[in-house]
């Protein structure tokens, strides 16, 4: 009788074999090879487990015997605190075709890079340890902390009737360096840029995205105006924050504005040329302040350049005419040889001259109708010119008293 004994063996079936997998997190692929590299990918750096990223690893037996784990999986390296591995479903052998996962939390604390290793040690003859590099990156997901409490202080003493100086306190962030945080200041004539969103929706560019500033000039403004402010900063990933509005409102203008065609002769009184001014306002402008109403003009010792300290006319204001165009920036700026556009220009004066009394450096004239006091035609008076915008606006040169030119008033609040 022929017996027919088969000899052959396949010693896989007679040892254990260790294969291993990430079964989920969105990985291209599952199968890991000792010695593979894992990458978590990129999480917000913030310690808190909402913001973690959590692969599962499955330790599979295909081997014909069992598979011992002869030690707890574990995790070593520089900064194991950030990854935690769940042995809740461990098992110490494994027979064949069995598994068991374990649960790899990856949860920076800092916006930094990230590695260890991953060791299982077995009983798998040619596979032992099993070792799989980790790989992660804290990346940054918190916005900036606006600072002093998102206070923006606009100091008291820069604001103008077209400018204001504002300052904040920097911003601190969890991950970026102070003066790489970037700073966009907006402004809006209106309370709606409270938020991050407002603010580029409906905020004016002042300034755009400048990194590690806390102070800006602001300019161009309108008098009388009311202003919000509101400073946005950014970290290096683009996480955005507001800070607190403030209003800002500017100071009116110096209102110029002219007097009836007159002879020269003002009773050599600084206050008959005043009174002059008050009527002409209460009648023609009644629109304009009149809390303060003095005439622009240089008596003997009385002069045009020392008016803003004798009288407190504000030197920080622009000097309009009665319908808010501005010619001069400010009380520096009548005196320094030009102004920005015309009298006639600014509606200030209609056309033709005004008596001033006075240099182009505010300074007075020799020749000031006797102290004003006389319309006779043998005495001259200094005239300036509606269409200058050089010296010449205040000096254009004389003519004689009983000559009729307005004077020029100055209105503010």
């Amino acid at each position: 009788t022929d017996t027919d004994t088969d000899t052959d063996t396949d010693t896989d079936t007679d040892s254990p074999e260790i294969a291993v997998s990430c079964v989920d997190g969105g990985l291209d692929w599952t199968e890991i090879s000792n010695g593979d590299t894992l990458a978590f990918p990129d999480t917000v750096a913030d310690g808190e487990a909402g913001q973690s990223k959590t692969l599962t690893i499955s330790v599979l037996n295909t081997g014909g015997a069992d598979l011992n784990l002869t030690a707890d999986p574990a995790v070593t390296g520089v900064g194991t605190e950030v990854w935690t591995l769940d042995l809740s479903e461990f098992v110490e052998t494994l027979p064949t075709a069995e598994s068991f996962d374990m649960d790899l939390r990856f949860d920076p604390f800092t916006c930094d890079d990230y590695a260890a290793v991953l060791t299982i040690e077995s009983d798998d003859a040619d596979e032992n340890p099993f070792i799989i590099e980790l790989e992660g990156a804290g990346i940054d997901g918190t916005p900036p902390v606006p600072g002093g409490g998102g206070v923006i202080d606009p100091a008291e003493d820069t604001i103008t009737a077209t400018s204001v100086s504002l300052s904040w306190t920097a911003a601190t962030d969890n991950c970026s360096w102070p003066i790489d945080l970037r700073y966009r200041l907006v402004r809006s004539d209106s309370n709606n840029i409270s938020t991050v969103t407002e603010a580029i929706e409906n905020g004016t560019v002042v300034m755009d995205w400048t990194s590690d500033v806390t102070a800006v000039d602001v300019s161009s403004l309108s008098p009388a105006h009311d202003y919000w402010f509101n400073v946005l900063v950014e970290d290096e990933l683009w996480n955005r924050a507001a800070y607190t509005p403030v209003v800002v409102t500017t100071l009116q203008q110096i209102f110029v504005f002219p007097t009836a065609p007159s002879f020269g002769n003002l009773g050599g009184s600084r206050a008959t040329g005043d009174n002059a001014c008050r009527t002409i306002r209460d009648s023609t402008y009644p629109g304009l302040p009149d809390d303060h109403v003095l005439m622009l003009i240089s008596f003997d010792g009385d002069e045009m350049i020392d008016m803003a300290s004798a009288y407190s006319i504000p030197t920080n204001r622009p000097f309009s005419g009665p319908g808010g165009t501005v010619f001069a920036d400010n009380w520096a700026d009548l005196f320094d040889g030009s102004i920005d556009m015309t009298l006639a220009a600014a509606g200030a004066l209609g056309s033709g001259f005004w008596w001033s009394g006075s240099y182009s450096d505010g300074t007075g004239y020799t020749d000031t109708c006797e102290n004003w006091y006389s319309a006779a035609a043998a005495y001259s008076g200094a005239i300036g010119s509606a269409t200058a915008v050089d010296g010449n606006w205040i000096l254009f040169g004389t003519q004689t008293c009983s000559m009729t030119v307005p004077f020029l008033c100055l209105a503010w609040e």
